[in-house]
């Protein structure tokens, strides 16, 4: 066969890494200590679309600077 349909054919054979199935989480005490929130979601994405509004109405952060962001993706964790 050629070998794009070769090719078609181990996909289909390999086990699928799904991408869904990681986890991206975020506890909030890693970067304000004392705060006992806690975060998860399948994106990162999606688990900063949860921690922005925490940050504001929980923290008063509503300036997200470049430092603020890399701190926060640096506590993400993924599982």
């Amino acid at each position: 066969p050629p070998a794009s349909q070769a090719t078609t054919r181990l996909d289909l054979d390999l086990p699928v890494a799904n991408a869904a199935a990681m986890t991206y989480s975020l506890s909030c005490c890693d970067v304000m200590p004392g705060c006992a929130s806690t975060f998860s979601a399948e994106t990162e994405d999606h688990l900063l679309a949860q921690v922005v509004p925490h940050a504001a109405e929980a923290h008063d952060i509503t300036d997200l600077t470049p430092e603020v962001v890399e701190t926060v993706k640096a506590a993400i964790k993924q599982s």
